[in-house]
């Protein structure tokens, strides 16, 4: 038997398999958010409710912790997607600035 030969890698093959799922997800985040007046609104909305509230509620179990420390990574994730898109780079890995209040 004879082992088949791998394919020679072309420029418009992903490096990684993510890397097309990633570009999908960043330009679908910045039409979405940037690009449409509801979809700004329902972020700015998520950045009110959950970033405004502590992640560590002292009456509560340690697992709610968990869940909203996910939860606001999750928001974290898509405001990296937009800067990305936005500007047409990877983002640093640095705290994200929110607006004042």
């Amino acid at each position: 038997m004879t082992k088949a030969k791998a394919k020679p890698s072309t420029s418009n093959q992903p490096q990684n398999p993510w890397q097309e799922w990633d570009e999908a997800v960043t330009n679908l985040c910045h039409k979405l958010f940037m690009q449409n007046e509801e979809g700004r609104q329902l972020l700015q909305l998520w950045e009110n409710r959950y970033f405004r509230n502590p992640v560590v509620v002292p009456e509560k179990d340690t697992c709610y912790t968990y869940m909203n420390e996910g939860r606001n990574d999750f928001l974290r994730m898509i405001s990296i997607w937009i800067n990305k898109a936005a500007n047409g780079q990877q983002p640093k890995k640095t705290q994200i600035k929110r607006r004042g209040k």
